[in-house]
C-alpha cells in the first residue's frame, strides 16, 4: 500500500507527543535554521519575561502569535533567528527574596552577613527558578525558539550595552538629575515605574472631603477645595484654579460664611440647588427634568467616587446644623395611627418649605486668573516656616483643573502628584533639583515632622485605600530611569559627594581606564563595582558610583542592541537588521516594553525599533473576571493541552478577539470545539484520501504516485473548483499575513476546511471509490492530494503538530529524489517546506460562481424535501430549477451530474420562465405606507395590489419601484409568492432569485431503488460497527421477516428487491460481494462469525420489514 493505515479515531495530544519526539530526533528547529542560512533575514524581537513564575494564558497567547508569524516568515523564504530572552532584574525578583528572608527595609539588606553581595547573589540564585518549566511548556505548545542561545538582562555583555545606551543619551543632553513624583509601593518600599503601577493598578473607593482655606486678607472668606486623599493635606503647598473658569463668591445663608468656588461646581456644595441670580434675587426650584438629571449624576458619583462628603467646619457650627436637622424616627415601622400620620404629613410639608428657602446668594463673579497670587492660611503649620519664604500657600493657575469633579479649586501637594509637582515647579514654589516635601517614609508612615500623625501608616489616618497614581499614567512625561534598589544594572555614574563633578561611564574598558583598577571585571552588579573609585580631576577627591540602579524597563527596552552586545560586537549585523521586522506582546505592554523600546530607539537612533507590531488583548476567566490562581477560576493550561492538544489551544486563542486587542473569556469548551469542528473533519478528509489510495492499490493494483504534471489536468468541474479555491486561499493568506492580520486569516482557513470536507469530499466520494473508472479516480486523488498538501503547508505555522503528522504520511507517495519546479525536494518535515505561491492560471471565477449557485440550489432542494417528509435517500424523478437569468442557468448546468447525485433525482430541468411555476402578488405595508402617505394611502394600496408578476419580479431585483412618481422600497411592500403548479405532484421553494421545484410522486421503480439503497446503507453501517476496514473481504448472509408488498416507503418488499437482476450489479459494486440467504450458510461456518445480529433489539428495520445480517470475514 502507498500510505500507512490511518485509524478511525485519533488522540490529538498523543499524536503531538509523537511529533515532538520526531522533531527532537531530527533536531528540527536547528535544522530549519541551517537550511535557511543565507536567505533574507527577518528580525524578530522577543520581549523578555520574568522566570520567577510560570507561564499563563497571556504568555501562551503572545508566544503563539510570535510562533505563527516567525514560522510563516521562515516558510516564505526568510532566515528567522529566534532567541528567547529573560528579564532578570527588578522588583519581582527582590520581592520574592524579601519574602524569603523576611526583609522589611533597606537597612535589613545591609545587616545581612554578606551585605548587598549576599542579597544580590541570592537574587541571582532564584531568578531562573522556573526557566526549565518555561522551556518545557513553550516547547509543548509547539513554539520553536532558541533557549540554548538565550539572552539575560543580568549578562555582563547585556549590562555593558545598557551602560553604552545611557552614556549616549547623556552625551546627547537627554539625561538630567532631579526629582520626580513616582508611584510608590509601601509594601515593597520602592518607587514603581509607571508600567509596573499600571499593571498592578486597583481601583478603590476613597473618601472625598471638602476643605475650606481662609484668605489671609479676609479670614472670613474661604477658598473651598476638594480632595480624595485627605492624608496628603499635611503636605499642602498651594491651591490651583483654572484661569479660564468662572468663579463666584457666595454667602452661605445657613453657615453665615463667604465661600469661593467654581460656578460650574456649585452642585458639589448644594446638590439640590439651582444657581441663583446675583444679590438678593429669590431662587426658583429646578424643573423636574433637571432634578432627575441631577439625581442621576449624584447616584453615579456615589457609585464611582466618595463614600461621604463633608465640609470641615468648627465643631460648634456642625453641632448647630445637626440640631436644625429633623430627627429620624427611632421606632420600628408599625401601622401608623391617623393622628400620627397627620403630624408626619405636617412635618414633611414644613421640611419642603424649609428646602425651598435659598441656601446661599451670589455676591460676585470673576475669572480664575483674578485669584492668582492670593494667599491663604494652611490647615497645618508643620512646614509653614520652611516653605512660606519660597512662595507657598498661595493660589496658582493651571489648566489641569477640570469641571467634572470637585469644586474647581485643587489642593496641591507636590510630593504626591505629578500635576501638583509640575504646577508648583512652574510657579517656583519648589526647584527642579531641590528638595520635595514628602513627609512619608519608605513604609508609608508619616515622619516626625507631622507631629499629630507621626509614625502612623497613612491608611490609619485615612481608612480607605489611597488612590494617587492613575491619572499620572495618562500622559507621557520625562522618564525617571533610576531606582533605589540593589538587584539591577547599576547606573554608570561616578560623582563627587556634592555632585559638582560627575562622569558617565559607557563601557567596562572606560571604567578600568579611568579608575586605574587592575582587577578583572567579570560582573557589573553593585557588589562587584561599587568599591571602584575614580580620581577627581577637579580636586574633589574621589568619585564614587551613585547608589541607584536602572529601572528594569530601561534594560528590557534596550533589548534590540543589548542582546547582541552592540556596539561592542555584531555592529554590522545590528545595523543591517535594525529596526526589527516584528514584535508582539499584550495590551499592557503599550505602556511597558513597546513604549520603552520606542523611547530609547528614537533617542539613540532617531528611528522606531520595530516595523510591525501586534498587540493582543487580555485572556480573562470564563465569567469575564481577571484570571486568578487564588480564585482558581480557570483551567491549568497544561491540563488543557494534555486533554485537547496544543494545536487546539493555539487555534482557539488565535481565532478570537484577543488577536485584535479585544478581551477573550476563556472556556475549555471553546478549545474542545476546535477539535470537533475543525481538526476532526480535516483529519477525516485526510483519512478518507489515504483509504481510497490504498483501496485503489488493493482492488486494481494501481499505486498512487503524486505527479505535479498531472495537476489541473482534470476536466471535472469540482476538481477545478477546489483547486481554484485553494489557490485563491494562497493569494488571500499572502496578502493578509503581509499586513499581520491573523484575525482574518484563520476564519478563511477554517472555511476552506469546511468547503473541502462538506462539499468537495462529500460530492466526490464515489469517484474516489473508483465508481467512474481508475482514470477518473486518479484525477480525484491527485486533486485531493494537491489540496491536502497546500493545506498542510498553509496551516503549518498555525497548527504545527497535525500538519506534521499528516505530512509524514502524505510524503510517502513522493520519491526521495523528487524535486519540485521551485527546486524544493521531498523534505523531512513540513516545516522545512515553503508555502507555495498562488497559481493564477488555476483560479477560475466562473467555476467558483457555478459551484456557489450549485450549493445554494442543493440547500434549497433539501429544504423542499424536508418540508414534504422526503428523505434524501428516496430517489425522485425530476427537479426543476427556475431562474430568469439564462447565464445563471448555463453556469449551473456545468454541475448537472452533481445536482442529480446530491438531490437524488433522475432528471434536472432548467427553466427561465418564472410564471410557469410561481406568481408574485404584492400588498402594501400598511403601517409604513399609511404613515407616509396619509390620505393618499388608498391610492397606493390599489396600485400596489394591481402590480403584475413581472413588475414585482423586477421590484425584487432592483429593491425599489416608482409608482405615481413616488419611490417605493421593498420594506414598504409585502410580496407574496404563489405556487401555481399542480400541488399534488410538485412542491417548490424560493431562495432569493431562484426557485427549486421537485416532483414528489413516487413510482414503484423509485421505491424499489430506495429499498436497494437502504439495504446497502445497513450493510455499510454494520461493517463500521464491526470494526472492519474497507480492505477487509467478507461474505454477507441475510434473513428477512415481515416483508410487505412494496407499495410505499413504509411497506417495502426487500426480498423482491434483492433478487431483482436490475440491482445485482449495484450490490456487487457497492458491497463488493453478493447477498446470500442465511439458510444457505453451512453450519460449520457459524463458529467463524464476527458479527451476528440475531438479538431482536439489533434488527435493521426498513419500513415494516426486518433485515437480519451476518458477516463472515475471509481469511
Amino acid at each position: 500500500m502507498t500510505f500507512e493505515i490511518v485509524p478511525e479515531k485519533i488522540n490529538f495530544p498523543e499524536e503531538e507527543e509523537k511529533v515532538l519526539k520526531f522533531w527532537k530526533e531530527i533536531d528540527a528547529f536547528q535544522t530549519s535554521l541551517k537550511k535557511s542560512k543565507g536567505r533574507k533575514p527577518y528580525t524578530f524581537y522577543d520581549g523578555p519575561p520574568f522566570a520567577t513564575g510560570l507561564p499563563h494564558y497571556g504568555h501562551i497567547l503572545a508566544g503563539t502569535i510570535k510562533d505563527i508569524v516567525t514560522r510563516y516568515a521562515h516558510q516564505t523564504g526568510h532566515y528567522v533567528s529566534r532567541r528567547f530572552g529573560w528579564d532578570t532584574h527588578g522588583l519581582p525578583v527582590e520581592y520574592e527574596l524579601d519574602k524569603q528572608l523576611n526583609i522589611k527595609s533597606s537597612e535589613d539588606v545591609y545587616k545581612l552577613k554578606g551585605g548587598i553581595g549576599e542579597y544580590n547573589e541570592k537574587c541571582r540564585s532564584i531568578v531562573m527558578r522556573y526557566s526549565k518549566d518555561w522551556e518545557n511548556i513553550i516547547g509543548r505548545m509547539g513554539r520553536w525558539i532558541d533557549f540554548k542561545n538565550d539572552y539575560k538582562t543580568l549578562d555582563i555583555t547585556y549590562m555593558e550595552s545598557v551602560w553604552w545606551a545611557f552614556k549616549t543619551l547623556n552625551d546627547k543632553g537627554l539625561v538630567y538629575r532631579g526629582y520626580k513624583v513616582m508611584p510608590y509601593s509601601t509594601a515593597c518600599r520602592t518607587a514603581l515605574s509607571n508600567f509596573e503601577a499600571n499593571q498592578n493598578y486597583l481601583d478603590v473607593e476613597d473618601p472625598a472631603i471638602i476643605i475650606s482655606f481662609p484668605l489671609v486678607e479676609d479670614p472670613e472668606t474661604k477658598f473651598v477645595a476638594w480632595t480624595t486623599t485627605p492624608w496628603t493635606l499635611p503636605s499642602n503647598l498651594a491651591l490651583c484654579v483654572n484661569p479660564e473658569f468662572d468663579y463666584i463668591l457666595i454667602e452661605d445663608l445657613e453657615l453665615n460664611q463667604k465661600l469661593i468656588l467654581a460656578e460650574c461646581r456649585l452642585e458639589e456644595l448644594y446638590p439640590s440647588e439651582k444657581k441663583p441670580e446675583e444679590g438678593e434675587k429669590k431662587q426658583t426650584t429646578n424643573k423636574k427634568k433637571n432634578n432627575n438629571r441631577r439625581k442621576k449624576r449624584q447616584q453615579q458619583k456615589k457609585k464611582q467616587q466618595p463614600k461621604k462628603q463633608q465640609q470641615q467646619q468648627p465643631k460648634k457650627e456642625q453641632q448647630q446644623k445637626k440640631e436644625q436637622q429633623p430627627k429620624k424616627e427611632q421606632q420600628p415601622k408599625k401601622q401608623q395611627q391617623p393622628k400620627k400620620q397627620q403630624e408626619q404629613k405636617k412635618e414633611k410639608k414644613e421640611k419642603k418649605e424649609e428646602e425651598k428657602k435659598p441656601k446661599f446668594k451670589i455676591l460676585k463673579r470673576f475669572k480664575g486668573k483674578e485669584l492668582e497670587g492670593k494667599e491663604y492660611i494652611p490647615l497645618f503649620d508643620y512646614f509653614y516656616d520652611e516653605y512660606k519664604p519660597e512662595g507657598a500657600f498661595r493660589v496658582i493657575c493651571g489648566d489641569f483643573v477640570t469641571k467634572d469633579a470637585g469644586t474647581g479649586i485643587v489642593h496641591c501637594a507636590p510630593g504626591f502628584g505629578e500635576d501638583d509637582y509640575q504646577i508648583c515647579l512652574d510657579n517656583d514654589i519648589i526647584k527642579r533639583n531641590g528638595k520635595i516635601l514628602c513627609p512619608v517614609d519608605e513604609s508609608g508612615k508619616f515622619n516626625e515632622k507631622v507631629t499629630d500623625f507621626a509614625n502612623r501608616y497613612v491608611k490609619e489616618c485615612d481608612e480607605e485605600i489611597i488612590e494617587i497614581f492613575h491619572n499620572w499614567l495618562q500622559d507621557a512625561r520625562d522618564w525617571a530611569v533610576s531606582r533605589s534598589r540593589f538587584w539591577g544594572t547599576p547606573l554608570p555614574i561616578w560623582a563627587s559627594e556634592d555632585f559638582s563633578e560627575y562622569i558617565v561611564i559607557g563601557s567596562i574598558e572606560q571604567l578600568k581606564e579611568l579608575s586605574g583598577t587592575k582587577e578583572e571585571i567579570t560582573d557589573l552588579h553593585r557588589h562587584n563595582i561599587d568599591h571602584i573609585t575614580i580620581q577627581s580631576k577637579k580636586g574633589n577627591g574621589v568619585l564614587r558610583r551613585v547608589e541607584e540602579v536602572f529601572d528594569c524597563w530601561f534594560e528590557s527596552g534596550s533589548m534590540p542592541y543589548a542582546q547582541i552586545h552592540y556596539p561592542f560586537e555584531n555592529k554590522e549585523l545590528f545595523e543591517k537588521t535594525f529596526p526589527g521586522d516584528f514584535v508582539a506582546e499584550g495590551l499592557d505592554q503599550t505602556r511597558g516594553w513597546f513604549y520603552t523600546m520606542l523611547v530609547l530607539s528614537t533617542a539613540l537612533f532617531n528611528k522606531p525599533p520595530y516595523k510591525n507590531l501586534i498587540v493582543n488583548g487580555l485572556v480573562l476567566a470564563e465569567d469575564g473576571s481577571k484570571m486568578s490562581k487564588r480564585k482558581k477560576n480557570y483551567p491549568d493550561p497544561m491540563l488543557v493541552v494534555n486533554k485537547y492538544g496544543a494545536d487546539a489551544l493555539r487555534m482557539y486563542l488565535i481565532n478570537s478577539p484577543v488577536v485584535h486587542a479585544g478581551p477573550l473569556q476563556f472556556t475549555e469548551k471553546g478549545v474542545h470545539n476546535v477539535n470537533r469542528a475543525v481538526f476532526l473533519p480535516w483529519y477525516n478528509a485526510y483519512r478518507f484520501f489515504v483509504q481510497s489510495s490504498n483501496m485503489l492499490f488493493l482492488d486494481y493494483n494501481v499505486k498512487f504516485v503524486f505527479d505535479p504534471k498531472l495537476n489541473n489536468k482534470s476536466k471535472n468541474e469540482m476538481d477545478k473548483w477546489i483547486l481554484s479555491l485553494a489557490n485563491n486561499l494562497l493569494k488571500f493568506v499572502k496578502v493578509e499575513m503581509s499586513e499581520y492580520r491573523l484575525y482574518t486569516v484563520i476564519p478563511e482557513l477554517i472555511n476552506f476546511i469546511d468547503e473541502l470536507t462538506n462539499w468537495y469530499l462529500r460530492c466526490n466520494r464515489d469517484r474516489l471509490k473508483v465508481s467512474k473508472g481508475v482514470e477518473d479516480c486518479l484525477d480525484a486523488l491527485h486533486t485531493m492530494y494537491e489540496v491536502l498538501i497546500i493545506m498542510t503547508k498553509i496551516m503549518a505555522p498555525f497548527a504545527p503538530f497535525i500538519t506534521e503528522m499528516m505530512y509524514q504520511n502524505l510524503r510517502k507517495c513522493i520519491p526521495e529524489s523528487f524535486e519540485y519546479e521551485n527546486g524544493e525536494i521531498n523534505e523531512k518535515s513540513i516545516h522545512f517546506m515553503m508555502i507555495p505561491k498562488s497559481n493564477e492560471s488555476i483560479i477560475n471565477e466562473t467555476i467558483e460562481n457555478s459551484v456557489n449557485s450549485f450549493k445554494s440550489v442543493i440547500n434549497t432542494g433539501r429544504k423542499v424535501r424536508e418540508k414534504n417528509n422526503l428523505s434524501l435517500k428516496v430517489p425522485l424523478s425530476e427537479i426543476t430549477i427556475v431562474h430568469k437569468n439564462e447565464t445563471y442557468l448555463k453556469e449551473l448546468q456545468l454541475m448537472e451530474n452533481y445536482l442529480k447525485k446530491e438531490l437524488n433525482v433522475k432528471k434536472i430541468v432548467f427553466d427561465n420562465v418564472e410564471e410557469n411555476w410561481v406568481k408574485f402578488t404584492a400588498e402594501p405595508n400598511g403601517r409604513k405606507l399609511g404613515r407616509r402617505f396619509g390620505k393618499r394611502f388608498r391610492e397606493f394600496n390599489k396600485l400596489i395590489r394591481e402590480l403584475d408578476h413581472n413588475s414585482i419580479s423586477e421590484f425584487k431585483t432592483n429593491g425599489s419601484i416608482v409608482i405615481n412618481d413616488e419611490k417605493i422600497t421593498l420594506d414598504e411592500v409585502i410580496i407574496n409568492r404563489g405556487f401555481v403548479a399542480n400541488k399534488t405532484k410538485y412542491a417548490g421553494m424560493e431562495e432569493g432569485p431562484v426557485t427549486v421545484v421537485i416532483n414528489i410522486e413516487l413510482t414503484p421503480e423509485l421505491l424499489e431503488e430506495y429499498y436497494t439503497r437502504e439495504i446497502t446503507n445497513r450493510v455499510m453501517r454494520l461493517r463500521k460497527e464491526s470494526g472492519l476496514i474497507p480492505s477487509d473481504q467478507i461474505e454477507i448472509f441475510y434473513e428477512i421477516t415481515n416483508d410487505s408488498d412494496g407499495t410505499s416507503l413504509k411497506k417495502p418488499c426487500l426480498e423482491k428487491t434483492i433478487n431483482n437482476k436490475k440491482f445485482t450489479s449495484y450490490f456487487d459494486k457497492n458491497l463488493k460481494t453478493k447477498l446470500i440467504p442465511l439458510n444457505l450458510l453451512p453450519k460449520y461456518l457459524l463458529e467463524y462469525k464476527i458479527k451476528d445480529n440475531y438479538d431482536d433489539k439489533k434488527l435493521h428495520s426498513i419500513g415494516c420489514s426486518k433485515l437480519k445480517l451476518l458477516f463472515i470475514k475471509k481469511i
